[in-house]
């Protein structure tokens, strides 16, 4: 076994896709010659009831303490005018969905104070618990994870103390991150950018979830060689559909997994959705549209205000064991990259394996040709609200009457598989 520091700032106890990955390769790993060590925050922010087995067994985990900005933030909100000044100014559009307001204050910080987010003021502990980790425990390797990019200054400051392997992860992407919000002041973009270069710079190898954000890397580095960026996709673990408890619906569902926010909203499906009720009596008692996770908060305002909100259940977040069973008893799985030509959301392979049709709204790119190619949905790529009304219309007749059959054929599953991709991470590693 080769001991590997894996350090992020995402991993259970905490809710989220951010902590599958990460979690599902500690459980792996070990199959296949690395042993990891877990360095990452203190507490979680969500479930206390998450299934345990999220944890791998027998892993050694060191939790040090982060200093979250918008809690001070609130304190001082509701004791100071200045301060309550500055949270009118950031918040212009009036929002009563208190973890939604949160979410905003938390992104406004990031972009106007902290670099690169607001983990920042976790980097002094997590180093320091770093440098005694590796002095301990002589880990062979360091991996870093996003989503958060101060997991990597953690790893880049510990490459200059230690003459020691570092391997860097980028689920998504740092400066191009189609959901990134460019910094207002001109000298904040610059130490963002500067510090990507840094890390891609000093990492030894560096891997991406999809084959475009290697392009992209590439393409603004031409400092790096082809062979040190490798292209590892996220994946479904084959445990998690072991149990499945196969419910029967009582209404026809719909189902999307997995947090909408401003730049990936369901606003314009639900339109549709709300249309294809409108135009179609006979569903409206029939069907229900359900939301696992956080919703955007311009399409919750849009539910409240229709006639058809009872058609719309939001569960908020649920334990992943619950999000796998619901998704593989759902009708139909609503899938919404969002923007971003690398965009693939980490759901869409456990999508794939729940072997339930997929509905997918979305430009060209991965997303869109992975469903396409594998057979396991349709693809909606137009914006307008009568394209999608109709081609959401005819999905739903033809998954009613079994006309058509969408399956993810096992021979394209297989590479998604977690097991086999924790062995390619382990090669790297």
């Amino acid at each position: 076994m080769k001991s590997v520091l894996m350090i992020t700032n995402a991993f259970p106890p905490q809710t989220g896709g951010g902590v599958i990955r990460p979690s599902r390769l500690a459980k792996y790993l070990p199959f296949w010659g690395c042993k990891p060590i877990i360095l990452t925050m203190t507490k979680g922010n969500g479930l206390n009831n998450i299934k345990s087995s999220i944890i791998p067994d027998n892993c050694e985990i060191y939790r040090t303490p982060s200093f979250d900005p918008v809690i001070f933030y609130a304190f001082l909100k509701s004791k100071c005018n200045l301060i309550k000044s500055v949270y009118i100014y950031f918040n212009k559009t009036k929002n009563n969905d208190n973890k939604n307001s949160y979410v905003k204050i938390r992104q406004n910080i990031s972009n106007y104070i902290f670099i690169p987010d607001t983990k920042v003021l976790w980097i002094p502990c997590a180093f320091i618990t770093g440098i005694y980790i590796i002095l301990r425990k002589k880990p062979k390797t360091i991996f870093t994870m996003s989503p958060d990019a101060s997991a990597h200054l953690v790893g880049y400051l510990l490459k200059h103390i230690f003459d020691i392997r570092w391997v860097v992860e980028f689920r998504d992407p740092w400066i191009d991150n189609p959901f990134r919000f460019k910094r207002p002041f001109v000298i904040l973009e610059k130490i963002d950018q500067w510090l990507e270069k840094e890390v891609v710079t000093y990492s030894d190898h560096i891997c991406v979830t999809s084959v475009e954000y290697k392009s992209s890397f590439l393409k603004r580095y031409n400092n790096i060689c082809n062979d040190k960026i490798s292209y590892i996709p996220n994946g479904f673990d084959p445990d998690d559909f072991k149990n499945i408890k196969y419910l029967k619906n009582k209404y026809f569902t719909i189902l999307h997994a997995g947090s909408l926010y401003t730049y990936r909203s369901a606003l314009n499906f639900i339109k549709a959705f709300f249309d294809v009720l409108k135009n179609n009596y006979d569903l409206r008692d029939s069907i229900r549209l359900v939301f696992v996770g956080n919703l955007d908060i311009n399409s919750y305002n849009y539910i409240k205000n229709s006639i058809f909100f009872n058609n719309i259940n939001i569960l908020g977040y649920k334990p992943h064991n619950v999000t796998i069973d619901l998704m593989c008893n759902a009708d139909i799985l609503l899938l919404i990259p969002g923007p971003g030509v690398g965009t693939m959301p980490g759901k869409t392979y456990e999508y794939l394996k729940s072997g339930r049709p997929i509905y997918c709204l979305s430009d060209h790119g991965p997303c869109s040709n992975l469903i396409t190619q594998s057979g396991a949905g349709i693809v909606e790529y137009s914006n307008k609200n009568k394209d999608i009304s109709d081609s959401l219309y005819n999905f739903i007749i033809n998954i009613k009457t079994n006309k058509l059959i969408y399956k993810c054929p096992e021979n394209i599953l297989q590479f998604y598989d977690r097991y086999d991709i924790a062995r390619r991470v382990a090669k790297i590693l």
